[in-house]
């Protein structure tokens, strides 16, 4: 509507600019001037509104997953060091998504240097207290402290050097990554319990996926041989099979071991219980832990592993208590 009435504008002007000698043809080509310039001008006001609302949204969506503060981004900002003692507290933290309390004024402290286990229902509420403990979700309100240091202002690189989570779920557990580990293990670690018989299985997993592939590879050669030979097609070589359930642990575990994290975290909540099913598993998970912090977050009715505190979430609350020796 506003197109069409500047339209009619700039026809009226050059109606009455014809008795000043005007032709009418000067009054069509400015019409369609003024056609031709107005919706440019219109869809660069429009574009430029639609980016500063953008700004604005992402900025709103920022807030929500924590992601930016009033302070700035926290990737941008120079965070703090990891801390000198690693004892955990969650004080008065509250968690709201979408106006739903998921997390209600919970309050604990755990000990540097122990290991805990998280258990109770759903997993979702067990596996945010991981989450709010790593950072990567922000309480709605209260803090997560790390020897006295809340957890928000630690740096980005700090925490993914400190900081190791271990599932058997983790992106990158192939064939390559475990080649590559066993390349790059320090001989210093092998010596501990359970750490040479993970690498000693998993080094066998992987020759056997090369000399798979290395058959493969003459099986699909002689195929082209043939089929070259009888112009028909060539077979195709079958895709590599996946590490087992074990030996994803294993490298999972591995892996941590080698960083030297300060704060191992672990998520056993898919498939069975791993660490009650093969003991060479609960060996190497045992030498991780050793005289670090630890949480566990088990599967639901998986036997506990030696562990020296236990987090037991219930609806919004979790309640913090001495774990039973077994």
């Amino acid at each position: 509507m506003v197109e069409l009435a500047a339209c009619a504008a700039v026809g009226v002007c050059a109606a009455l600019a014809s008795g000043d000698g005007l032709s009418a043809t000067k009054g069509v080509v400015l019409v369609v001037l003024s056609v031709l310039t107005y919706r440019p001008m219109m869809e660069a006001v429009l574009l430029t509104s639609t980016i500063m609302n953008a700004r604005g949204v992402m900025a709103t969506i920022g807030k929500l997953l924590g992601t930016q503060e009033p302070g700035g981004p926290r990737d941008d900002r120079p965070g703090a060091d990891w801390p000198g003692r690693g004892d955990i507290v969650f004080d008065g933290v509250s968690l709201h998504v979408e106006g739903t309390a998921v997390l209600d004024e919970v309050s604990f402290t755990i000990a540097e240097g122990t290991t805990t286990a998280l258990v109770g229902t759903p997993d979702g509420t067990r596996l945010l207290l991981g989450d709010l403990l790593t950072g990567d979700v922000a309480p709605t309100s209260g803090e997560v402290r790390i020897g006295g240091v809340e957890v928000g202002t630690l740096a980005p690189s700090v925490v993914e050097r400190r900081v190791a989570r271990v599932s058997p779920a983790a992106p990158g557990l192939t064939h390559e990554e475990a080649a590559r580990l066993l390349d790059s293990f320090p001989e210093r670690l092998a010596e501990r319990p359970g750490v040479r018989d993970g690498l000693d299985r998993l080094r066998a997993t992987v020759a056997e996926q090369t000399e798979q592939k290395h058959t493969e590879r003459e099986h699909t050669e002689q195929k082209q041989t043939e089929a070259s030979e009888e112009s028909g097609p060539a077979g195709e070589s079958t895709a590599a099979a996946p590490l087992s359930e074990q030996d994803r642990w294993r490298l999972a575990l591995l892996r941590a071991l080698r960083s030297d994290p300060s704060l191992v975290v672990v998520d056993a909540t898919a498939g069975v219980d791993p660490f009650g099913a093969d003991p060479r598993l609960a060996e190497l998970f045992t030498t991780l832990t050793r005289d670090r912090t630890c949480w566990l977050i088990t599967g639901i009715g998986a036997e506990l592993p030696p562990c020296d505190r236990v987090l037991e979430a219930t609806g919004t609350g979790v309640t913090a208590r001495t774990a039973v020796p077994n």
